[in-house]
């Protein structure tokens, strides 16, 4: 942190589908960017159990790949714009969807 002030990982959940006013997990993540990792890894796994749903005679399970969680998270670290000392890698999860986000954006020839 001393020397990448800027690799804070910020990892929210929300209750609702638009964000909302209320917040059920909401912490910073600012160690060192090794440390950041596993502990957003440690993240995903208490906080994204897996989970199922039973209605009736039907099961449906709610899975995010381990693969995607992992490419999704080194991506937006390694392809972040670490320029900008302010900013954090946000991770937001929604009751459909999570959504990782960076600072990082593509060059301008792209």
């Amino acid at each position: 942190m001393r020397f990448v002030p800027q690799s804070k990982i910020r990892a929210t959940i929300y209750s609702s589908t638009k964000g909302g006013k209320t917040i059920l997990f909401d912490r910073v993540y600012d160690g060192n960017i090794f440390r950041n990792i596993q502990m957003i890894w440690d993240f995903f796994d208490t906080q994204l159990a897996r989970s199922s749903n039973i209605n009736s005679l039907q099961r449906t399970t709610k899975d995010i790949p381990i693969l995607a969680l992992r490419e999704g998270l080194l991506n937006a670290l390694i392809h972040r714009d670490y320029s900008k000392i302010s900013s954090t890698v946000n991770i937001s999860v929604y009751p459909e969807k999570l959504v990782i986000t960076n600072t990082g954006k593509l060059p301008e020839e792209i």
